[in-house]
C-alpha cells in the first residue's frame, strides 16, 4: 500500500468521524428545542405565575409566567374583604394574552382564570349531577341571578324553593351562600340555568333517609351562641344539622362553654334527635357504650369495684366548677325573666282595670246629662268632653 492509499483511507476516516459528530450535535439541538417548546407558556391560556413584585402604592402586581416580558395585575384581585392574600414569591393561576399593541408583550388576568376554572367546575357539576355553591346577588325579572365564583347564573322564580314564594327579596343576600342543582348549561351562549328546588328535595329525601337508631360520625363547620353546625358524614354523602348545647354530653358542653373556639373542624359521634320542617337537629351519642353493659353478677366484689374503676378512668374530665356556676347564672337569668313577665302582665293588668273605670264613669256622666233633656224640646247642647289620660298610647 503506497502513501497515497493510507493518506486517502485517513481522510475518509475524518470525514466519517465528523459525519456523527454532526449528526450528534443535530439530534441534541432538536431535544434541546422541544425541552424548551415544551416548556414555554402556551399564550393565550392559562398558566402558572410567579409573584415577584407587589405595589400596594401603585395598585398593582408584577408576575411572570416564563416569558420574554413579565406581566402586571390589578392589585383587586388578589384582595379578599379588603386583604391581601398573597405575598411575594406565591405561584398563581394566570390567563396569558398576546398585547395587540406592542410586540411580544403579554396581557395577564387572575380574575379571567379563575373564571375559567369555575367554569369548567359547572361542566363538570352539571355532568355528574352534583351540587354547586353561589350567592344569590340580584332580583331579575322572572328569578334571581346567582354568582358561582364569578360566573353569572340564572335562578328562575318556580325553582326558588319547594313552595311558591311571592316576595323573593328576602333571598337577595351576597353574604349567604345556597345550594343549587345546574339544570341547564351552556358555555358557547354563557347561558346557566339553576334550581334550589331539586337541591334542597335531595336535602329532604337524605334527611329522611337517617336511621335514629344508627350513630354518625360528623365534623363541626360552625359554632353558634347557643348551639353548633355538624356536617354529617354518610358514605360519599354529607348532610347538615344542628347540635342545640340542651342535647351536649357533658364533656362537650363543657368545651362548648369555656373553650368553644377548639371545637371547630372537631369530629364527633352523633345522633338523629328529630326532624322539623326539613330541618335536621342532632344530639350526642353516648361517650361510651361500656354505661349500657350490665355487670355479672357472678364476678366478685372486687372485679366489679375495678371494672368500674376503670370505666371512670375513661371518661373525659369535666370542669365541675365552671359548670355549676354557668348553671346558676343561667337559673338566675331565667328566674329573673320569668319576674318581669310576671310583673309586665300585672302592669297591664291594672291598666285595663284603670281604663275600663274611666271609660264607664264616661258613659253614665252622658247618661245623666240626656237624661234632664228628655221632656224638652230644647235640642242638647253639646258635651264638654272629658280628657281621659292615657299614658299607655305610646306602648300600644
Amino acid at each position: 500500500m503506497t502513501y497515497t492509499d493510507i493518506k486517502a483511507l485517513r481522510a475518509q476516516k475524518s470525514l466519517t468521524e465528523n459525519k456523527l459528530n454532526n449528526e450528534t450535535s443535530y439530534s441534541e439541538f432538536i431535544n434541546l428545542f422541544n425541552q424548551h417548546e415544551a416548556e414555554k407558556p402556551k399564550i393565550p391560556g392559562i398558566v402558572n405565575a410567579r409573584i415577584t413584585t407587589i405595589r400596594e402604592d401603585l395598585g398593582y402586581v408584577v408576575v411572570d409566567i416564563g416569558h420574554k416580558s413579565e406581566g402586571q395585575i390589578k392589585i383587586a384581585e388578589f384582595m379578599s374583604d379588603g386583604k391581601l392574600e398573597y405575598k411575594e414569591g406565591d405561584v398563581v393561576e394566570v390567563y396569558a394574552t398576546l398585547s395587540p399593541c406592542a410586540y411580544e408583550e403579554i396581557e395577564v388576568s387572575k380574575r379571567d382564570a379563575d373564571r375559567l376554572r369555575s367554569w369548567d367546575a359547572i361542566s363538570v357539576a352539571c355532568e355528574n349531577n352534583e351540587i354547586v355553591k353561589g350567592r344569590i346577588i340580584q332580583k331579575v325579572k322572572g328569578g334571581l341571578n346567582v354568582d358561582i365564583n364569578g360566573v353569572k347564573a340564572f335562578l328562575p322564580g318556580s325553582q326558588v324553593d319547594l313552595y311558591f314564594v311571592r316576595d323573593f327579596e328576602k333571598f337577595v343576600n351576597p353574604d349567604l351562600e345556597y345550594d343549587f342543582k345546574v339544570i341547564k348549561f351552556n358555555r358557547r351562549r354563557n347561558n346557566i340555568v339553576l334550581s334550589r328546588k331539586q337541591a334542597l328535595i335531595e336535602k329532604r329525601e337524605l334527611i329522611r333517609s337517617l336511621d335514629p337508631n344508627h350513630t354518625y360520625q360528623g365534623t363541626i363547620i360552625q359554632v353558634n351562641r347557643f348551639s353548633v353546625q355538624v356536617q354529617v358524614h354518610m358514605n360519599s354523602q354529607s348532610v347538615t344539622g344542628e347540635l342545640h348545647e340542651d342535647k351536649m354530653n357533658y364533656a362537650l358542653y363543657s368545651e362548648f362553654r369555656f373553650q368553644s373556639r377548639s371545637l371547630l373542624h372537631k369530629n364527633i359521634e352523633i345522633n338523629v334527635d328529630r326532624i322539623k320542617k326539613n330541618k335536621l337537629y342532632l344530639k350526642s351519642a353516648l361517650a361510651h357504650s361500656d354505661h349500657s353493659e350490665a355487670i355479672s353478677t357472678e364476678t366478685s366484689p372486687e372485679e366489679q369495684t375495678e371494672h368500674i374503676e376503670q370505666k371512670h378512668v375513661s371518661l373525659p374530665s369535666v370542669n365541675v366548677i365552671g359548670l355549676e356556676q354557668e348553671t346558676n347564672r343561667r337559673a338566675l337569668w331565667e328566674k329573673e325573666q320569668k319576674q318581669q313577665k310576671l310583673a309586665e302582665m300585672e302592669r297591664r293588668r291594672l291598666w285595663d282595670e284603670e281604663h275600663q273605670r274611666q271609660k264607664s264613669e264616661e258613659d253614665e256622666r252622658r247618661r245623666l246629662w240626656d237624661a234632664q233633656f228628655i221632656d224638652s224640646d230644647k235640642p242638647n247642647p253639646p258635651l264638654e268632653p272629658v280628657k281621659v289620660e292615657d299614658e299607655e298610647d305610646d306602648y300600644w
